[in-house]
């Protein structure tokens, strides 16, 4: 699993933020020790000078007898400045610089790999950022309602919008329980108002908080983004998140203006994620055969053979959410 580079660089930051902050009140909480009781300073300063010193013998392959006279002389000083801190009402260990996570030492890795505290941030970045897109906290299989979906059995597809949705939710339950086995890709198809944008926010929901990186963003806002970039120099951090995460799911796709841009955008994406492994959602008010004519016939491939297609059909839910509230009211 990785997050977006552009979300860990983000959260770095705060790290690196929050360690200056922190080490600038401990500084502060030391000059006041220092102004109480000019002793404990001086035992401080002692205290340092037997570390440099304990650091020449070491490298200079020194004597072992001088080294331990060092570390025992050290370990005086240091109960003599605990018992000082004490005596003054203090904590033994106040002048003592403590992590707020002592593997890592707020750096957020531990050797090569990061650590659960960073890991953690992340992923509490990740959650608030696909809440500000959707309401993550409604949308869940648990709350998702088939009682909006007709029994009635359609002639066009010879089976009810509920027995559809029915299918659509266990495939997309489906999609959550094996996400870590293999990459899997679905294109959610069909009009507004059906649950498309409900189901893959339930999927980016699990998904996430499984500790996978997930990306949900606007077809218009992701090509925008491409396009901007595009006249930049230097770092794509931005667009990479769209082809490196763990999962991308790609909202509204057809509701862009086309261009060649586009196209090749959408294509580069779609291939690059392919070829990389990683999942993507897509959902559209387009027809499998409307994505042919619109974009190309290589999308139209791609997206033909590697994805699974959901189609939703039925009434608008947010027009019988409408008159559900009418009538309560």
């Amino acid at each position: 699993m990785g997050f977006s580079k552009e979300l860990l660089y983000e959260v770095l930051e705060t790290y690196k933020a929050e360690a200056l902050e922190h080490e600038l009140a401990f500084s502060a909480k030391r000059r006041e020790l220092y102004r109480k009781s000019p002793e404990l300073a001086e035992l401080d300063s002692a205290l340092r000078e037997s570390a440099a010193l304990l650091a020449q013998y070491v490298f200079g392959n020194s004597d072992a007898k001088s080294a331990a006279e060092i570390t025992n002389r050290a370990a005086g000083l240091r109960r003599e400045r605990d018992a000082l801190l004490v005596r003054l009402g203090y904590p033994a260990d106040a002048l003592v610089y403590k992590y707020a996570c002592g593997k890592c030492q707020d750096t957020g890795f531990v050797s090569d790999a990061m650590c659960s505290c960073l890991e953690e941030k992340v992923r509490a970045a990740q959650s608030a950022q696909l809440s500000s897109m959707l309401d993550v906290s409604k949308t869940s299989f648990s709350t998702f309602r088939l009682d909006y979906y007709s029994d009635e059995i359609s002639e066009e597809f010879s089976v009810s919008p509920r027995e559809n949705m029915e299918i659509n939710v266990d495939i997309c339950k489906e999609f959550v329980s094996t996400f870590a086995l293999s990459a899997q890709n679905l294109l959610l198809n069909g009009a507004p108002g059906l649950g498309k944008t409900f189901l893959s926010g339930a999927i980016a929901r699990e998904i996430s908080a499984a500790g996978h990186s997930v990306v949900y963003d606007s077809a218009i806002h992701i090509f925008t983004t491409f396009e901007i970039e595009r006249f930049k120099q230097g770092d794509k951090v931005t667009s990479e998140k769209y082809v490196d995460c763990d999962l991308l799911i790609l909202d509204d796709l057809g509701c862009e203006a086309t261009t060649g841009f586009t196209t090749a955008a959408l294509y580069n994406i779609i291939n690059l994620r392919l070829l990389k492994g990683r999942s993507t959602i897509i959902n559209t008010n387009l027809a499998v055969h409307e994505i042919k004519q619109r974009y190309s016939p290589q999308i139209y491939s791609r997206v033909n053979g590697e994805y699974t297609l959901l189609y939703f059909f039925g009434e608008d839910i947010r027009k019988l959410r409408q008159h559900e509230s009418h009538r309560i009211g």
